[in-house]
């Protein structure tokens, strides 16, 4: 179809044959060496050529042989730095198939199903990927829109997934995964008889029922990695996408849930230890910068009147009781916002932990190890390193700081990661005014 690719997708009737001829074969096999030889412009000519023969054989656009080509188109205009057609297909063809794919009246197959979920998944990743940073507030929509009819899928795959996707309950599974490690802080008694009393309905992330109280299969879920489906990978990806855009927009409570949940999803279904540090590191940093707001908001509380409390609770995720003191606000403010600082510190001791453990797996080095293992490690180590670096001198512990601060430093200039060298030199002057 001619117009496929500057003007949407038509419908076909949909069926489940999914072979393909030996024409189409023919072509596919060709582009594919184009590709692998570096030739993206005949690659392209040869994917869109398959679409051709699937509109002449009246392949239903439904088939992921034929999706799949769109998506070979995308990404060839993507390789020729053909940013603006990249993206017009990219978008296209993953609304067209949140579209056709979530009818309720679908008779696709669950095997197929998932596979068109994969690759409306991936298109919706490399679109939001190519999208300024200003404007991906734009894609929250689409994301959205995959995100929940993948976890619709693997709840019905997999019932016990629905649990993590309640932060109340998905913060008990993560006290059962920690219990044995002092630094990561559970509820203190005091502020669980507070939240349990009602005095604060706490709607942001906060433990819920005892661990041992859940159903097995909940445990269950943390080890069950071959009960997940194939497109678990991208779920975590788009998820990461949209607590990045939530970052941007100063909703980090929602952040937050987006990152604990994709910290057990990565844990127990996918084994990319980099990209797991670099999701450590994100949420240590959404958590420092929650416990931020909680500092400031407790201190605004001293001096405010009764309405003016309830407003700047809401903004945090509370519903307060209006007949309840400024004094006991700020004293459940100021303890959450300490479990915040050591749970952030307790993340970025966690990512040094695990990229020394992932270097000794390869002798001492980064040289041996597989792409898919390192990749954002060598990020996620320096930011965890500031992180550190960060909570010290909040400690007043000058030299502990300072010790991270360099760590950080070197690692900046190892990588090549200049934009944080200025505030680290910033802190270390200060460090040395502050040292004898």
């Amino acid at each position: 179809m001619a117009g496929l690719i500057y003007w949407g997708i038509r419908v076909y009737e949909d069926y489940e044959d999914t072979t393909y001829s030996n024409e189409f074969g023919k072509v596919l096999s060709e582009a594919l060496v184009a590709e692998n030889e570096g030739d993206f412009a005949k690659a392209l000519k040869l994917y869109r050529k398959c679409l051709v023969v699937c509109d002449n054989e009246m392949t239903s656009e439904l088939d992921q042989h034929y999706t799949g080509a769109v998506l070979k188109v995308a990404e060839m205009f993507e390789k020729l730095e053909d940013f603006d057609h990249a993206l017009a297909v990219y978008k296209t063809l993953s609304e067209f198939m949140v579209s056709e794919i979530g009818r309720p009246d679908s008779n696709l197959s669950k095997k197929k199903f998932d596979m068109l979920l994969q690759q409306s998944m991936v298109a919706t990743m490399r679109y939001t990927n190519l999208l300024k940073p200003e404007e991906k507030y734009k894609v929250k929509k689409l994301l959205l829109d995959n995100i929940v009819m993948a976890q619709r899928r693997l709840a019905e795959h997999y019932p016990a997934f629905l649990v993590l996707l309640y932060d109340q309950i998905n913060r008990s599974i993560v006290d059962f995964l920690t219990a044995a490690d002092p630094r990561v802080p559970k509820l203190p008694n005091e502020l669980r008889s507070i939240v349990k009393e009602g005095l604060v309905a706490q709607l942001a992330p906060q433990p819920g029922p005892d661990m041992a109280k859940l159903p097995k299969e909940i445990k269950l879920l943390i080890t069950a990695g071959d009960a997940w489906l194939p497109f678990v990978k991208e779920l975590v990806s788009l998820r990461d996408q949209f607590a990045d855009i939530c970052i941007s927009e100063g909703s980090l409570d929602e952040a937050s849930f987006y990152l604990r949940t994709n910290l057990l999803l990565m844990q127990s279904s996918i084994d990319e230890p980099g990209k797991l540090t670099l999701t450590l590191t994100k949420m240590g940093v959404v958590l420092y910068l929650m416990s931020e707001e909680y500092e400031k908001h407790a201190k605004l509380l001293e001096n405010t009147d009764q309405i003016a409390i309830i407003d700047q609770l809401s903004t945090l995720g509370f519903k307060p009781k209006p007949d309840t003191s400024q004094g006991k606000f700020g004293n459940v403010l100021n303890k959450i916002k300490e479990i915040s600082y050591k749970e952030s510190e307790a993340s970025f001791q966690q990512v040094l932990e695990l990229t020394g453990m992932i270097r000794s797996a390869s002798f001492g080095t980064d040289t041996q190890l597989p792409e898919f293992v390192t990749v954002g490690m060598h990020l996620a180590e320096m930011i965890s390193s500031t992180g550190l670096a960060m909570h010290m001198l909040r400690e007043k512990k000058y030299a502990e700081s300072k010790k991270h601060f360099l760590r950080a430093r070197v690692l900046a200039l190892k990588y090549d990661v200049d934009d944080y060298l200025k505030d680290i030199d910033f802190h270390l002057e200060e460090l040395n005014s502050k040292m004898p």
